[in-house]
């Protein structure tokens, strides 16, 4: 499949999350694809002063392999894809480069117990706002998590993972996170979930001491239908570092309002956009 897009603020090489982890899901198989993506940036190196502007093409092909259902009752599920993108500038032609995305999703689902686990590396050079040039590193996550049902619509979880970020070059940070967390979630009906989590995290920066976090929140998951889904998460962290501590409140909410999206592209007969970064 080839999808194509004139225009888009800024062309990315990243897996889009639903491409990633949800490739090939409606049968088991692989999926080929090719996404070419050009824009005019006028700000390609993010830089917050003298700004340089270009014609940014990516072309980027993908392959997918899907086994099983994630959302299946019992059995064993594989989530995997792989996207090279070469990124091509119509003027700045020296910074041209081939990034790398490999995302892996794979779990289990028995009658009272589900593990899964989810793993990506990305091996970058674009700019980013902290550094206001191309940056050539790496960065990886692994989370794995474990779910035990004692009871039909009560779930306990356990989970932890480790991200990291390592530069080429010198005058960059690299960096580790690694956090732990356990949560207790209950359905209250079929289209409401609600659920208490307490995590900790420690995050450590080359050049600075670690910093340790708690946090505790409660959440709350509504899917009114099968293609629109919310989800709102609020609670405390309480942060401790090298010159002190603080706690603060800590609020997200997320939506997916595929349906919505699915019925505005069918009334204006255009491919999904790809790009749609994590």
């Amino acid at each position: 499949m080839v999808e194509r897009v004139e225009q888009h603020t800024r062309p990315t090489t990243r897996l889009a999350e639903r491409e990633a982890m949800d490739a090939g899901a409606d049968q088991s198989g692989w999926d080929l694809r090719l996404a070419v993506e050009a824009a005019y940036d006028d700000n390609i190196f993010l830089a917050p002063a003298n700004p340089q502007s270009d014609l940014v093409m990516v072309v980027a092909p993908e392959i997918a392999y899907a086994f099983g259902e994630p959302d299946g009752d019992q059995g064993a599920f594989v989530r995997a894809a792989y996207r090279p993108s070469g990124v091509f500038y119509l003027d700045h032609d020296d910074v041209n480069r081939v990034d790398h995305d490999l995302a892996l999703a794979m779990g289990w689902q028995g009658k009272a117990v589900a593990l899964a686990y989810d793993g990506r590396y990305q091996r970058l050079g674009d700019a980013t706002a902290e550094s206001g040039t191309p940056t050539n590193r790496d960065e990886l996550t692994s989370v794995a998590r474990v779910a035990w049902y004692p009871r039909e619509k009560l779930a306990i979880e356990g989970s932890g993972g480790v991200s990291a970020t390592n530069y080429d070059q010198s005058g960059f940070f690299d960096s580790e996170g690694r956090f732990g967390e356990v949560a207790l979630r209950y359905a209250y009906s079929p289209k409401t979930q609600i659920g208490i989590a307490y995590r900790i995290g420690r995050l450590e920066v080359d050049g600075s001491g670690p910093q340790t976090a708690h946090r505790t929140t409660v959440r709350m998951a509504w899917k009114p239908r099968s293609k629109v889904a919310i989800e709102v998460e609020a609670g405390a962290e309480h942060r401790s570092y090298d010159l002190g501590s603080s706690t603060e409140p800590v609020a997200e909410g997320r939506g997916d309002v595929e349906e919505v999206v699915d019925r505005l592209l069918r009334l204006r007969g255009q491919p999904l956009a790809v790009g749609d970064a994590l």
